[in-house]
């Protein structure tokens, strides 16, 4: 009825979605689980042998045979595939140095692209630690602040099922980017330190997070 399996299972999320959204509706929409819950539901619609994990692609060589254009894939393990088609879903700078030696003039043009350099922390507080950050679903920081975060959101405001448990809060935080690049290239160490001075400073919050993921 839907045309292919993963229209059928995106209808029937964002219907399940919209069922189970909070009084009044809600701006944000997503998996349960969430985007895993789409490549999981992908790979289970495939043969198993058409499917490598924990593999990276190295390369790829066009293979011209008998007016038949086709590929072959170069993979990390010093195997390969040949295919009829390849879909790059890579970084455009990945994506240049696996097609050099196929298409020159696109790998230079993807070359070309500029990328700026980001991170993301998830810190885990009890819920009376957020000091005085506003009631919502995230704000952005301004240049002028000249701070190291670029903006925050109340993933467990937004996202209900992020933390079961009432008495606890997730904060995700955003620093890097183009006006901050060299921060997200810090050790863990040295970035939690400026990410919790700048909540410190901008919103008085004071206390060590149960738990950080980077």
């Amino acid at each position: 009825d839907y045309g292919s399996m993963t229209r059928a299972m995106l209808t029937a999320r964002i219907k399940t979605a919209f069922t189970k959204s909070r009084p009044g509706g809600g701006h944000f929409l997503s998996f349960h689980d969430g985007m895993g819950e789409l490549t999981k539901a992908l790979a289970a619609g495939l043969e198993k042998n058409k499917i490598l994990t924990s593999t990276s692609a190295r390369g790829i060589e066009k293979i011209l045979n008998k007016g038949r254009t086709s590929f072959r894939v170069l993979l990390d393990t010093g195997d390969s595939r040949e295919v009829d088609a390849a879909v790059f879903a890579a970084v455009s700078h990945q994506t240049a140095r696996m097609l050099r030696g196929v298409d020159n003039r696109v790998a230079e043009l993807l070359q070309e692209i500029p990328h700026g350099t980001s991170a993301n922390l998830s810190l885990v507080f009890k819920s009376g630690e957020l000091g005085n950050i506003p009631d919502g679903l995230g704000l952005m920081i301004p240049a002028a602040e000249n701070r190291k975060i670029s903006a925050l959101t109340l993933s467990s405001t937004k996202w209900k099922n992020r933390v079961p448990n009432p008495a606890f809060r997730l904060v995700r935080v955003f620093v890097g980017g183009y006006r901050n690049q060299e921060i997200a290239l810090m050790d863990d160490k040295d970035l939690i330190r400026v990410v919790r001075q700048d909540l410190s400073d901008l919103f008085g919050v004071s206390a060590n997070p149960t738990s950080t993921f980077i």
